[in-house]
């Protein structure tokens, strides 16, 4: 059973400021999730909210969560993960940062109790997993000379966020495809 809940939201800084579409940011506000068993185990998640796209900051997901997240919200035994995600999808309705998160917590405290990896729980399929990352818009060059030390640094997919300038990207994607060889 759930013997503490512990939430906290703390400000992560970039290393270098990520541009998108909308917006230019230099850090991300999480909240994040700990739960902790009566025999000892740790359940831990974390939420990342923004603004522009669900209308819903750091500092009011925490508040709803100090609100929601009680002791009596785990009612049932760990095991019964069903029945939780039906109460998280009622008692955290309209707020997907806060599902997301208490139900990765509880899968993460459930496997801690069962000395399962969610990776054999959710069935194994393979032990590795391709590394990803995506960068943010910059000029043209700055765009090639950091996909050149991603993929030196091992990344096998790399996405790029585009949408200021149609014909930019294209061009950034035409010489991402030349670097396939590199």
């Amino acid at each position: 059973m759930v013997k503490k809940i512990i939430l906290e939201k703390r400000r992560l800084h970039f290393h270098e400021t990520f541009k998108i579409a909308y917006e230019e940011v230099s850090y991300d506000d999480i909240v994040f999730i700990k739960l902790l068993s009566d025999t000892g185990q740790i359940g831990l998640a974390s939420s990342s909210c923004d603004s522009s796209v669900n209308h819903q900051t750091a500092d009011e997901l925490l508040s709803f969560l100090k609100r929601r997240l009680i002791p009596s919200f785990f009612k049932w035994p760990l095991g019964q993960l069903y029945l939780y995600h039906l109460e998280i999808q009622k008692v955290f309705k309209d707020w997907p940062m806060a599902q997301a998160g208490v139900e990765i917590a509880l899968f993460n405290l459930w496997a801690a109790q069962n000395n399962l990896s969610l990776w054999e729980h959710f069935g194994g399929l393979r032990k590795e997993y391709p590394i990803a990352i995506t960068l943010g818009i910059k000029e043209i060059n700055l765009t090639i000379a950091d996909v050149k030390r991603r993929i030196k640094e091992d990344y096998q997919i790399i996405k790029l966020k585009g949408g200021l300038n149609l014909n930019e990207d294209l061009d950034k994607l035409k010489q991402e495809k030349q670097m396939e060889k590199y």
